[in-house]
């Protein structure tokens, strides 16, 4: 049995997703998805409004004494018998009942190979607790993850009508992320894209694309039309009456795609199935005061600037 803590907005739940689910399918075995993130969060898990296989994981599954430090964490203390200090100070232990706790490396986004060789060698029941934010940790089954990763329900007339927009020839999504980014803490982390790097995307996409049609996607879409300085035609994505799935579906059906330093339009970039596309993405992902390290986060396919 895999279990996998899943926190985090749309683009954090997928990575989550796709990594426990690979693993599931590659040890042909359950998967369980413990959510008791988002009892706390003004935000739900959106990963039943895709294809996806799981369970909703219980207490028998999560473990009362992990099920515990969750809430305690949850609700700003760090009690259930020293659980969380224990655990957080390893990236492979072990848990009372004998499962196997993976805990992703602390200030690190993207694919480790060490960790990867450690998970290999694991056996046995495991609980994963990370973000996985790379496709080389779901690359062994991409093509199923792809399909799980459709919309279970029809899509809606508003999406529709987007869509035809964008069905032109050389058609760009581009995604910028302030909100929470702009804020103190988050900021300091990931930092936020400024007009310079839009217009950087721009020539990078210019070089390889003629006549682009651009379509901007953003939190902040007030703050993208008075600052985004861009030389080719460009449309602000209004996405009334859609949810966020919808609007991450819809940067995927542009031809190409320049994306922010968000793992929202990290998504919105790799589920474009078009074999041609261009996709530009920052040259740094992370600040680089940030104290944290970045490896594999963006296919080396795509162009950094």
């Amino acid at each position: 049995m895999i279990v996998a803590r899943v926190r985090g907005r749309l683009g954090n739940q997928l990575f989550q997703y796709a990594m426990a689910r690979t693993l599931a399918l590659e040890r042909g075995t359950d998967l369980h998805l413990d959510l008791t993130h988002f009892l706390f969060e003004d935000y739900d898990c959106r990963l039943p409004a895709f294809r996806t296989e799981f369970r909703i994981a219980g207490l028998s599954e999560i473990g009362p004494r992990l099920l515990a430090s969750h809430l305690s964490r949850a609700v700003g203390r760090r009690t259930a018998a020293g659980l969380s200090s224990r655990i957080d100070e390893r990236i492979i232990g072990r848990l009372d009942d004998d499962r196997t706790y993976v805990r992703e490396k602390p200030k690190f986004v993207g694919y480790d190979e060490k960790a990867a060789e450690s998970l290999a060698r694991a056996k046995g029941d495991l609980y994963l607790d990370g973000f996985w934010q790379s496709e080389k940790w779901f690359l062994p089954r991409r093509d199923q993850i792809l399909k799980e990763f459709e919309l279970k329900a029809e899509v809606p007339p508003a999406m529709k009508e987007w869509m035809e927009l964008m069905s032109v020839e050389g058609s760009v999504a581009l995604h910028v992320r302030r909100g929470d980014y702009a804020q103190p803490g988050i900021s300091n982390i990931f930092g936020v894209c400024d007009a310079a790097y839009y217009s950087r995307a721009e020539e990078a996409i210019l070089s390889k694309v003629q006549r682009p049609r651009v379509f901007v996607f953003s939190d902040d879409l007030a703050w993208a039309k008075d600052n985004l300085k861009l030389k080719s035609e460009f449309t602000l994505v209004e996405a009334k009456g859609l949810e966020e799935y919808h609007e991450l579906l819809l940067m995927s059906c542009c031809d190409h795609n320049v994306i922010s330093n968000s793992t929202f339009s990290w998504w919105g970039a790799y589920l474009n199935r078009n074999p041609e596309k261009v996709v530009v993405a920052p040259g740094r992902w992370l600040r680089q005061d940030s104290g944290m390290e970045e490896h594999d986060a963006v296919p080396g396919t795509w162009i950094r600037v």
